[in-house]
């Protein structure tokens, strides 16, 4: 093994030396689009409103259609109170 290049200072120059880092290569790049204006702060309750309101109009729906198909098809095998309940 060559002097100076010991586990322990391969490691120390990998992850914690700035010499000949193996993340120093790594850092961000300038953003083209640095400049861009932070969206108003309204954007995040409104969008989790609408999604809110979008996942419960479809989980209703699901909901509904199930117990209306479930209750037909009862009816359909002579079941007098899913008969009773459809009318």
């Amino acid at each position: 093994m060559a002097v100076g290049l010991t586990p322990t200072f391969l490691c120390y120059n990998l992850f914690v030396g700035e010499r000949s880092s193996l993340f120093n290569r790594f850092k961000p790049m300038a953003h083209r689009y640095t400049d861009r204006p932070e969206p108003p702060a309204w954007y995040g309750p409104v969008f989790t409103a609408v999604f809110i309101v979008l996942f419960g109009g479809a989980f209703w729906l699901a909901l509904t259609d199930s117990l209306d198909q479930m209750t037909e098809r009862d009816c359909r095998l002579g079941v007098q109170a899913a008969c009773e309940a459809l009318k």
